[in-house]
């Protein structure tokens, strides 16, 4: 059994405060994931969780520091290696930079690989 892509990007990312929630959303999906999706090859999943501020847990004033979670999928490091030496020279990159600025605070942006690790759970919600 598979535990997961073999390479997994995650990015926490914020909206500029001049844009409401609705407006990030929009924009995000409306301009930024399909120029994101043009210029990433080789990509197998690519997932944008928007989080609920009102359904924060924990006493944290204001909610959550990010807006949305987003994540990128590889199934192989050769399509990830691939990806970035694409990335790394294409006009495609500097036009999701110049986008980032139009409706992120790119001052909060944090971006890492994660290696995913998934939990069998069997009817009884027990993990296996």
């Amino acid at each position: 059994m598979s535990n997961g892509p073999a390479v997994k990007l995650v990015a926490l990312l914020k909206r500029r405060s001049d844009f409401s929630p609705e407006q990030f959303e929009r924009h995000y999906k409306e301009h930024h994931a399909p120029l994101a999706l043009r210029a990433l090859p080789k990509i197998s999943k690519y997932v944008r969780n928007y989080i609920d501020q009102d359904a924060m847990f924990g006493d944290r004033p204001g909610g959550a520091p990010y807006d949305v979670v987003t994540e990128v999928w590889w199934d192989s490091e050769d399509d990830y290696q691939a990806c970035m030496a694409t990335l790394a020279t294409s006009e495609l990159y500097k036009e999701i930079k110049i986008d980032e600025k139009r409706f992120m605070d790119v001052d909060a942006i944090q971006i890492c690989l994660v290696r995913e690790k998934t939990s069998k759970i069997d009817e009884g919600g027990t993990h296996i």
